[in-house]
């Protein structure tokens, strides 16, 4: 199982990938698939270290809706901001199509002039949350 401390390096490295593909997409918006996948895994890591409580001795995955009903007793908004960089993920690595008005929407999101600033609000909202 992961560690409190491997989380934590993985959310480090994640953000490093995070900066670079985020000057990149300022070139080349064909990588905002990729800034999703990113994004929603620091959001990923941020939410298992809260859920866990900080427990560095018992840190175990929680499931997808564990880390929803976790969110959701924190604050909707937050929920509503991981679930879309879920879906979103999702939907970019693997063509997951939960159905039609998902994917128009993730082509809609995928291609918003402001899309890398959406998403880091996205994932600035969450962590203020988990981490207060």
């Amino acid at each position: 199982m992961p560690t409190i401390l491997h989380h934590q390096n993985l959310i480090e490295r994640n953000r490093k990938t995070l900066g670079y593909l985020s000057t990149v997409s300022l070139m080349d918006s064909a990588v905002n698939d990729w800034i999703i996948t990113v994004s929603y895994y620091i959001a990923l890591h941020l939410v298992e270290i809260a859920a866990n409580g900080n427990d560095k001795e018992t840190n175990r995955l929680l499931p997808h809706a564990d880390r929803l009903e976790f969110l959701e007793a924190k604050c909707v908004k937050a929920k509503q901001f991981f679930h879309n960089l879920y879906v979103l993920s999702e939907s970019t690595r693997y063509g997951i199509s939960f159905d039609d008005a998902v994917l128009v929407h993730v082509k809609e999101i995928l291609t918003r002039n402001d899309f890398s600033q959406m998403v880091s609000r996205w994932l600035e909202h969450i962590e203020s949350i988990v981490t207060s």
